[in-house]
């Protein structure tokens, strides 16, 4: 079997068995998979491979350079063991002691006008949608597709406002019991025709969920946790 085939299998494996496991416990998985492929020589491929096909719980950081605003950690903002704010456009932590951090993934000049005005609008959504409460956040990253992905050959990267571009919408409700709501809507948006400004796009939803109730028993502190994740293209 070539290591190709080989690799294919080994992900496809590991997908079965985590749709077998408890939602809520993607991440602790997740983890433990790829340590214990760790001794394969396509280790990295395949992590990489399995982080990007697996949606875990979103994680809320704050950005210290935009009044300790809240954003969502994702593998679509994430930079090794750091993730872009769609609020400053800096990373956390830095990427670098000197707080430079150039050497990270940034959207073209014309997507990060449009993901700052999709992060204000978005962030309206969410407050009509939930309340003004704080157990919600919401985030919205954009990022150019590579030159290869636009029909028209545009380059990744361009301010050409014909060039497709890539995007993930997101929305946490977190409670107090540790019960949780994740969205996460990734759309992939075409190369725009001149003139009538249509596009092609694709759009996948997935939610994640964990609701847990409290025994009925007085006597017992203990919850049931319910579980699950639903995936539409």
């Amino acid at each position: 079997m070539s290591s190709s085939s080989s690799t294919t299998v080994i992900i496809k494996s590991c997908l079965d068995i985590l749709r077998r496991l408890d939602p809520a416990e993607t991440e602790k998985h997740l983890e433990n998979l790829t340590n214990l492929l760790s001794n394969n020589d396509d280790n990295d491929e395949i992590s990489d491979e399995l982080y990007q096909r697996v949606d875990v719980p979103l994680k809320v950081l704050q950005d210290t350079h935009a009044d300790d605003r809240k954003f969502l950690a994702c593998d679509h903002n994430r930079d090794g063991d750091s993730h872009r704010s769609p609020w400053s456009n800096m990373y956390f932590p830095s990427l670098q002691d000197d707080d430079d951090d150039d050497d990270g993934f940034y959207p073209s000049e014309r997507l990060r006008q449009l993901e700052l005005h999709a992060n204000e609008v978005f962030d309206i959504y969410r407050e009509l949608y939930f309340g003004k409460s704080k157990t919600s956040v919401s985030s919205v990253y954009l990022w150019d597709k590579e030159p290869n992905d636009n029909n028209n050959n545009n380059s990744g990267g361009t301010n050409d406002e014909t060039a497709g571009f890539s995007g993930a919408f997101l929305i946490q409700n977190k409670v107090d019991n540790g019960s949780y709501w994740n969205s996460i809507h990734v759309v992939d948006v075409g190369s725009i025709e001149r003139g009538s400004g249509r596009c092609e796009y694709k759009l996948t939803t997935t939610i994640l969920i964990s609701v847990n109730t409290p025994s009925e028993k007085r006597d017992e502190e203990s919850t049931t946790t319910i579980s699950g994740s639903l995936i539409r293209q």
